[in-house]
């Protein structure tokens, strides 16, 4: 029987994504508990299957990232795994092609939790998807979890996922996150300053706010390239210095 698993592929999970970090509303706060619970609080009996869906910039990543890190580091209650889909899907055809795809279920079974990220990259690969309902099914019964995100709700992957996962996952328990409000938006883009070692003036974060419809992830991304050239500059990124490099 194969035990070594050298063909596996992992990801890394960077370790500032942790929950003391991640910035609660209204939008997320049942998501925010039910991840908790998993990384260092006593399981939830029913909890063995979480399905949290929201747009890009909601903070999935950063919540089931979180899972790993405080589960794997900080508590060390469970022995959890972070996998982005692809990676999923990439695993799956090496154990084919290995010829321990029979067993090859095995590997995740070492692990208490398992976080499958975009799962929606599955719609329409159907061996792939009979691979993850095994797995549903295996970590169902030794009451291990499952977390997975999706982009996509889960009533529009019906066409594209196969009927016995899918009425699989209908059974799980399913969050959907919204959309940030703009002081929540304010909070996050606070924290990350911090994170970068940028002061930035409440009325530059006004600015950078005026455009409700901006995810998180480009806030951010305009967060970094104003650190980027205020320091190359040697200049305080102030709501001048933005109006004079940004505003052109």
């Amino acid at each position: 029987m194969q035990n070594n698993w050298d063909f596996v592929k992992f990801d890394k999970v960077n370790t500032c994504n942790n929950l003391s970090n991640f910035v609660e509303g209204e939008s997320n706060t049942l998501a925010l508990a039910l991840v908790k619970s998993i990384a260092i609080e006593k399981q939830m009996n029913f909890l063995n299957l979480l399905f949290l869906t929201g747009d890009i910039g909601t903070g999935k990543t950063h919540l089931v990232k979180s899972i790993v890190n405080e589960s794997n580091t900080n508590y060390k209650i469970r022995k959890s795994l972070y996998l982005r889909c692809e990676t999923f899907i990439y695993n799956y055809i090496q154990a084919v092609k290995e010829n321990c795809i029979s067993n090859f279920a095995n590997f995740y079974l070492e692990y208490d939790v398992i976080v499958i990220d975009d799962v929606h990259l599955l719609f329409n690969k159907d061996m792939s998807q009979k691979f993850l309902k095994e797995i549903l099914d295996l970590f169902s019964n030794e009451n291990k979890t499952i977390v997975l995100t999706s982009l996509v709700l889960l009533n529009e992957l019906r066409g594209g996922f196969e009927e016995g996962l899918f009425s699989r996952l209908t059974k799980s328990v399913v969050v959907h996150i919204n959309k940030p409000s703009k002081n929540t938006k304010i909070e996050i883009l606070n924290v990350k300053s911090i994170q970068y070692d940028l002061k930035i003036a409440p009325d530059l974060i006004e600015k950078l706010m005026e455009d409700d419809n901006k995810s998180v992830r480009e806030l951010e991304g305009e967060l970094i390239t104003l650190l980027a050239k205020s320091t190359i500059l040697g200049c305080t990124p102030t709501l001048k210095f933005y109006r004079e490099h940004f505003e052109k």
